[in-house]
């Protein structure tokens, strides 16, 4: 009998396979699993590009839309799972079922508040947070998230932080004198994500400091703002230091995070940037607003710079301190670089995250 056989099979649950946060961050989960002998399945309501690494990983996966209609050979088949992990409060569904089972669950919650009043409408068809089984455990992914859990329903739940792969095998890209100082942005363009207070803080910039640096904006369209790319690419219009591209593959947009020096974040709201911890881990600091959930794990000034959230008066100031902090050689940068990988080791490595996650999920 092999190991996989001894280990037994884990389901994960989740929205999308997207590459977006939350099904990237299950992603390595389920490659965990993969590599500590489980036999992973996942069962996603909606495909996207992530199934291609399924595939090359040989997981098994489907697309199920509806977990309550002809419920019963579902409900069946989940007793042939040792433990499951649900991604994401869209995935609810299945919780109705699981709620009714012994098997170890995890249920993990990424959501802005918006998706909780929407989830709230829908209360009599989706499974009340209250009131779930001794199995499941309500996990948040950030403090940002166990706020609002805690808020709207007066729930207490603990938190388990996302988890990056260790891509520390290369080392870092050096900077050479002469070279400008290269910001990144990497996200969907549209305003949750902030890109136009991007804008409006680099035309705030001296323009011998522009002309000084580099600034990346990296991201994929969103159908709900269709001219916000045409809307950001017209107010940087005139500044040659600025490059705007479409959406990539996640490693090369871990190519991206290699070439930068820091990675800017300016989302409006963020329950918990994978990109920041992504940077983090090779040993690339942020710059960020204080409305992104990881800063509860960060120092301003020592791991990170914070700037306030919509002001691009304070994202300028941090760009600013930033860059001129690297252009004079004052140390200060690699000193906050090693700090921010300090934190990934800490907080959000594999092995951290493998101790948490089992241990909810009853594994060895």
């Amino acid at each position: 009998m092999d190991v996989a056989e001894v280990k037994g099979k884990v389901l994960f649950i989740t929205h999308q396979l997207s590459y977006s946060g939350a099904p990237l961050v299950l992603m390595e989960a389920i490659r965990m699993m993969k590599e500590d002998g489980y036999e992973p399945e996942v069962v996603s309501l909606m495909g996207g590009p992530l199934s291609a690494e399924l595939d090359r990983l040989r997981i098994p996966w489907q697309v199920r839309n509806d977990f309550l209609q002809d419920w019963k050979p579902f409900y069946e088949a989940l007793y042939g799972y040792r433990a499951v992990v649900v991604n994401t409060l869209v995935a609810c569904q299945p919780v109705i079922l699981l709620k009714h089972t012994p098997i170890p669950t995890v249920w993990w919650l990424h959501e802005t508040e918006d998706f909780f009043e929407m989830y709230d409408r829908m209360s009599n068809i989706v499974p009340d947070l209250g009131s779930l089984g001794d199995n499941i455990h309500l996990l948040s992914v950030s403090p940002a998230v166990q706020e609002i859990l805690n808020r709207r329903y007066g729930l207490t739940t603990p938190i388990l932080p996302l988890c990056v792969r260790d891509r520390r095998n290369r080392k870092p890209e050096g900077r050479r004198s002469g070279d400008p100082v290269r910001f990144l942005t990497l996200g969907s363009l549209y305003s949750v994500k902030g890109q136009d207070i991007l804008a409006k803080a680099i035309r705030l910039l001296p323009e011998d400091l522009i002309e000084q640096c580099s600034f990346t904006i990296v991201g994929g369209d969103m159908k709900e703002e269709p001219s916000f790319r045409a809307e950001l690419t017209e107010s940087l219009s005139g500044i040659p230091q600025v490059k705007i591209s479409g959406p990539v593959p996640h490693e090369e947009a871990i190519g991206f995070m290699r070439q930068c020096d820091l990675l800017i974040i300016p989302s409006r709201r963020d329950m918990f940037p994978t990109v920041a911890v992504e940077a983090m881990s090779l040993r690339k600091p942020c710059i960020l607003t204080e409305a992104c959930g990881v800063t509860a794990y960060l120092k301003d000034g020592e791991s990170a710079l914070f700037c306030a959230s919509e002001e691009e008066a304070s994202l300028a100031d941090r760009i600013s301190a930033a860059a001129r902090s690297i252009l004079a050689g004052d140390g200060s940068y690699e000193r906050m670089a090693r700090s921010a990988e300090e934190v990934y080791e800490r907080e959000f490595s594999p092995a951290v995250f493998r101790k948490r996650l089992y241990g909810w999920l009853c594994l060895g």
